[in-house]
């Protein structure tokens, strides 16, 4: 028997869709150091404190971070991917007799690695280690310890930059370590390259009890890093977003996407065709920046209005002054192409620069809904609190009058008025916008002796004008208008 809350989603044409996602970005890829497990993030100095600064290795991963800030998104998950060809810096100190006792580590495999210090103070019979940056300055210290075991106790419990263990070297002893002036940890590497395939198989770690958000891989442009990220959106409730390589026409960047999507999945992806120009770290230069980093934060900025129903495109969602320009601009012909191929272009419209368009990879022919990402994300944002409101209601009585049923239609019928009143449910009046289902047979005898409690949300999702058209007609001024 099942337990807690499942909520599913389908378009009165019966096809079955599960739903996608809302503000939070989750991006994959490689840096100089920090954990191969999920972690979430609100500012740049944050990921540098976890993950390193910007090297030649971890440029890609940094600059999405950075442009996400930057461009006012608020959380994002990182997720380092490594392999066997990441190696842990370390030290091994000595006692006063130059025999190995303890093995200093650094807490993440990684060149980060090198740049910590290990300063050994000993007195009489207590020893203090202290962890320096590579300028030599006190990030940590273990204060005056007795033992070697205290020393390792101290590291299990509170030490942030390094990981504290018996050495296992021949003639090893349980002595404290002798006094030793700064010395650098060493033997840290990293891995040349991740795969996309090491990517899409790190995925998972992004739990869906993080919740919903759009999840990227910055800067890799290969199908099956396509289809994995879809694939992701499709079982966790979340959106994608792909990064195509920048290509000099459409044709070619139409081929880059590829054929692999299927209708299925199709969905909870969508495209840009270009990477875009961002300030650079130092004043006056610049950098590319993978554009699926500035969809996330556009997408922020959406959710921060409490109305994911809108695509953040166009003149009124402007990414000046830190987004500079675009790897590849299109004439409108061909932006044309790009979106009835399932494919986002940036743009410069009336003197702004902004992200053209708002589709998934679904075609309209293909589902007259979800083609517009912002049906996708207002599909996520339903699903998501629903369950949230179905989470109340899990082990509550299925009383003989139909109360708890009553309550529960109505707080959904809430969430459905909500939305609405926010325009992202179409209708003159709520209950047109949608209604909550739980009379029979969708609630049975059968059903609650089961121990089940049931709803049916019918919505209509309002669409966004993708096309605007003004016919000006005009008049003699011997007639009236």
């Amino acid at each position: 028997m099942s337990l807690g809350v499942t909520v599913t989603t389908s378009e009165t044409s019966g096809a079955s869709t599960p739903a996608l996602s809302t503000g939070t970005a989750f991006f994959v890829g490689l840096a100089d150091s920090g954990p191969s497990t999920p972690v979430l993030l609100r500012s740049l100095s944050e990921y540098i404190a976890l993950f390193g600064p910007r090297t030649t290795t971890s440029a890609i991963l940094y600059d999405a971070v950075n442009a996400f800030f930057a461009l006012k998104g608020a959380r994002c998950y990182v997720l380092r991917v490594t392999n066997a060809g990441a190696k842990t810096a370390e030290l091994t100190l000595t006692d006063s007799a130059s025999k190995p006792t303890l093995l200093v580590k650094a807490k993440y495999p990684g060149v980060l690695g090198n740049t910590i210090k290990i300063e050994v103070a000993t007195e009489s019979s207590e020893a203090e280690i202290k962890i320096l940056n590579g300028e030599g300055e006190l990030l940590e210290t273990s204060g005056k310890l007795k033992t070697q075991a205290a020393i390792i106790e101290w590291s299990e419990k509170h030490a942030t930059y390094v990981v504290i263990t018996q050495s296992e070297a021949s003639e090893h002893t349980s002595n404290l370590p002798k006094t030793a002036s700064p010395k650098a940890l060493t033997g840290g590497v990293n891995p040349t390259s991740v795969t996309d395939a090491e990517c899409v198989a790190a995925l998972p770690a992004f739990q869906g009890s993080l919740g919903p958000g759009l999840v990227a891989a910055p800067g890799r442009h290969s199908e099956a890093m396509f289809l994995g990220l879809a694939e992701h959106a499709q079982q966790h409730n979340r959106f994608a977003w792909g990064d195509l390589e920048d290509e000099t026409t459409t044709s070619a960047v139409i081929s880059a996407k590829g054929t692999n999507l299927t209708v299925g999945v199709a969905g909870y992806i969508g495209f840009s065709s270009s990477s875009v120009i961002v300030q650079g770290v130092a004043s006056g230069t610049t950098r590319t920046v993978a554009g699926s980093a500035i969809v996330a934060a556009l997408c922020a900025q959406v959710a921060a209005t409490g109305n994911d129903n809108q695509a953040p495109a166009g003149i009124n969602w402007p990414l000046e002054p830190f987004v500079v320009g675009f790897t590849k601009t299109w004439s409108k012909a061909e932006m044309e192409t790009l979106n009835a191929a399932g494919i986002n272009s940036f743009a410069e419209r009336t003197n702004v620069l902004c992200l053209y368009g708002f589709v998934t990879a679904l075609l309209p022919s293909q589902d007259e809904v979800f083609w517009q990402a912002s049906a996708t994300r207002e599909r996520m944002s339903l699903v998501y609190r629903a369950a949230a409101i179905g989470e109340r209601y899990v082990f509550s009585t299925l009383d003989g009058r139909g109360q708890t049923i009553a309550k529960f239609q109505g707080a959904l019928q809430g969430l459905i008025a909500e939305d609405w009143l926010d325009k992202a449910l179409f209708g003159g009046s709520a209950p047109e916008a949608g209604e909550v289902n739980v009379g029979e047979p969708i609630n049975t005898l059968k059903t609650m002796q089961e121990g089940k409690l049931n709803a049916q949300m019918i919505v209509r999702i309002s669409p966004f004008a993708q096309a605007v058209a003004i016919n000006i007609v005009t008049a003699p001024i011997t007639e009236s208008v």
